[in-house]
């Protein structure tokens, strides 16, 4: 069994013994990955800003199909100036839909700042996904498991 296997098992049952003993009570968890590829981003900035827009995109037409026809159109060419350009005028943080969506960011970024601040999260301490992945388990791992702890007591 692989270390990350182990940490991944470690999560899961942690999050399934909370929700036994009524801890969590939310039918939906958030995970923020925001470091996980932070050392070893194996992307080109062009190819990042397009797989963002992808996503953004995607999250825009599962909530409204009819944003198909506001949204400008995509850059095919392989420049990044176009590419910016074009994220430019997505311009999505001027929705209704995203002004709602940040009124809960805080929620989860009290969580965020305590896995940076607390618990090593905030810097990569070794090269490589394995090892960055195997980190982030770690720490979260740890929360989870404080966070157990101190809901039942």
């Amino acid at each position: 069994m692989k270390d990350t296997d182990l940490l991944n098992l470690l999560i899961s049952k942690t999050v399934s013994i909370a929700i036994e003993k009524g801890i969590i009570k939310s039918k939906s968890i958030i995970v923020d990955a925001t470091h996980s590829l932070s050392r070893s981003n194996p992307l080109s900035p062009l190819e990042v800003l397009r797989e963002r827009a992808r996503q953004l995109r995607k999250v825009v037409y599962s909530t409204d199909e009819s944003w198909k026809e506001r949204m400008p159109k995509k850059n095919e060419d392989n420049d990044l100036e176009l590419e910016l350009s074009y994220c430019d005028t997505l311009e999505f943080q001027e929705t209704e839909y995203f002004k709602e969506k940040t009124k809960h960011r805080y929620e989860i970024e009290a969580k965020n700042s305590e896995l940076k601040n607390v618990h090593g999260y905030g810097r990569a301490t070794s090269y490589g996904i394995n090892n960055m992945q195997m980190q982030g388990a770690m720490a979260i791992f740890t929360v989870n498991v404080k966070r157990i702890i101190k809901l039942m007591n």
